[in-house]
């Protein structure tokens, strides 16, 4: 169910949806705003919430004005999420080489004049995957031993309908790149998750027994992974990752 709501002269979109706790976002870039709230809160309990938040809301969207005035060569700006924390993400036009620069609450993107936005997405990509590869080759290390398995090679690609996959025979394990976007700790289930199978490749009893031995918050993990249905990530339900 949606709704919207007038809080001091600006329109505020309302969704419910199944999470703990309100969710309010200023997005850009022209700084509407969007408040999730859990499942069977009153509309009126959400408008005293946005009530509550106004000041912040102006302050987001006087920053999001502000850095567009004063953002030379910029022809792209939108919200995305990194580990888990929420950045606005620009998209500069320069004649150097790609490069991009992590701040405390942005991201800029900087590409050659003309790049088109396949490119651009390509680009991106190819980020997140030296970004993931580093995390993740340190986690295989340190699972290796715990577990006693080997992972002879490990794929990050873009997955439809799957947060992971495993190869038991070969010793393959296949993650998505979107698992940037996620929290570090809900990676690391997912690639717990996978080398596991490597040891019991069905989600039997053994399996269950082995992960809530070596990782016994799993249960909560998944919950929140599949809760977590961020912005630009496709929806994420497969039958793995439920009981």
């Amino acid at each position: 169910m949606n709704a919207s709501i007038q809080i001091g002269g600006i329109s505020i979109a309302v969704i419910w949806k199944n999470i703990n706790g309100a969710q309010l976002y200023v997005d850009p870039p022209d700084g509407s705003v969007t408040l999730y709230v859990p499942e069977k809160t009153p509309l009126e309990s959400a408008r005293v919430y946005a009530v509550k938040k106004l000041g912040w809301i102006l302050v987001q969207q006087e920053k999001l004005r502000q850095h567009i005035m004063n953002t030379e060569g910029l022809i792209d700006i939108k919200s995305d999420y990194l580990w888990g924390d929420r950045y606005i993400m620009s998209v500069l036009e320069c004649d150097a080489r790609p490069s991009v620069t992590v701040g405390c609450e942005e991201i800029t993107i900087t590409v050659r004049p003309g790049t088109d936005h396949a490119r651009r997405r390509t680009f991106i990509h190819e980020w997140h995957k030296k970004l993931m590869d580093k995390f993740i080759s340190g986690l295989i290390r340190e699972w290796e031993p715990r577990l006693d398995v080997k992972v002879t090679a490990y794929v990050l690609q873009r997955m439809r309908n799957r947060w992971g996959n495993c190869y038991h025979k070969a010793g393959h394990i296949f993650l998505n790149t979107n698992l940037v976007k996620k929290p570090r700790e809900l990676t690391e289930y997912v690639v717990v998750h996978e080398m596991i199978h490597l040891i019991e490749p069905t989600h039997n009893q053994g399996f269950v027994s082995l992960i809530t031995e070596h990782f016994p918050t799993w249960r909560e993990a998944r919950a929140r992974l599949n809760d977590l249905n961020l912005q630009n990530d496709l929806p994420l339900q497969d039958e793995d990752w439920r009981e």
